[in-house]
């Protein structure tokens, strides 16, 4: 509020900022404009989730703690087809295929066919 930056500004409308920006100025209590804060993230990510629905049939909502395993059998189907498709196109060694990661992908996901 000192640096008097104008409240168009994108880092003014950031979560949270408003609500922050309200309790500074005297107009929220910290808890008033905690709990604002959250409520409105939560819409924001209701937003994002709804437009992911509509726009990306495919979408798939993986649990956090599942996360990493889907991201690794990502990772590896995409890699396995890129493979295949270097191989059929050059007949050389595909790219990736001394990457040091593979091995690792390999085990938290199991073989790609």
């Amino acid at each position: 509020m000192r640096r008097g930056l104008d409240p168009t500004l994108p880092v003014m409308r950031a979560h949270g900022a408003p609500q922050l920006m309200a309790h500074l100025r005297g107009e929220l209590t910290l808890d008033e404009a905690a709990g604002l804060a959250v409520r409105d993230t939560r819409r924001y990510a209701k937003r994002q989730f709804t437009r992911a629905r509509h726009q990306m049939p495919d979408f798939a909502l993986v649990a956090p703690e599942a996360a990493e395993a889907a991201g690794a059998r990502a990772l590896a189907v995409s890699w396995g087809e890129g493979l295949a498709l270097s191989s059929r196109v050059d007949g050389e060694n595909p790219p990736f295929a001394d990457a040091p990661h593979k091995d690792a992908i390999r085990s938290a996901c199991g073989s790609v066919k």
